[in-house]
């Protein structure tokens, strides 16, 4: 009896609350004088630092945080006449700190939207890495299920009954042209970012963890009969 090969694809998500958020701040200042402006920044990235070295411990709620380093430079601008202006001089270091508690985020980024020179940037969510790995393994098994279970309903929509594995492996590994999507193959996490404004906040931040989602996608191959 012939062999009918049948060539499907199965994807799988799963969903999880973040349980990390991480958050980038810049101190930046910028003026005629060189020195008062550095000055400014050096001032006010020791506050940020100040506060997340308070709170940082590997348990959290500050699980690791960084401090790049200061970028000071200078240039000469044009007004709308084509006339070059005096010199000025710029200055700019950002922090990245990863929190494991909202309510200590909350306070952080209450504290560094009131200091002067300071902007919050975006927060992003992410997983722990047990829990990303966790969920990566889960979503790979389902998307090897949905593959056989598609498999079989080719199979059955042609009269067979019966399916065997003959290969599988990331999308466009099968070595038959098919599309290589970026977005599948290897687990891949798609967290949630969250843009802040803080000038017209109110006296508290509340924050909500991001959905977490987590995808994957397998080629399959399997012989029906």
């Amino acid at each position: 009896m012939a062999v009918t090969v049948i060539t499907v694809q199965g994807e799988a998500e799963a969903r999880r609350t973040a349980e990390r958020a991480t958050v980038t701040v810049a101190a930046t200042a910028d003026g005629p004088d060189r020195s008062p402006v550095v000055d400014a920044v050096a001032a006010a990235a020791a506050t940020i630092t100040a506060l997340l070295a308070a709170d940082h411990d590997e348990a959290g709620p500050v699980v690791r945080w960084k401090s790049d380093r200061a970028r000071v430079w200078s240039d000469r601008p044009w007004n709308q006449q084509g006339e070059q202006l005096p010199l000025v001089f710029h200055a700019a270091i950002s922090v990245t700190a990863e929190f494991s508690d909202v309510e200590a985020l909350s306070r952080f980024v209450e504290t560094a939207s009131r200091t002067e020179h300071v902007d919050v940037g975006a927060i992003g969510w992410n997983l722990t890495e047990g829990s990303r790995r966790e969920l990566e393994t889960q979503v790979r098994a389902e998307a090897v299920r949905a593959a056989v279970e598609k498999a079989r309903q080719f199979a059955e929509a042609v009269g067979l009954h019966e399916v065997s594995p003959v290969a599988i492996a990331d999308p466009g590994l099968l070595g038959d042209g098919g599309r290589r999507d970026s977005d599948h193959g290897s687990p891949k996490l798609r967290g949630a970012m969250m843009a802040m404004d803080a000038a017209g906040a109110g006296p508290q931040f509340d924050f909500t963890p991001g959905e977490i989602v987590v995808s994957a996608a397998v080629d399959a191959r399997f012989a029906a009969s």
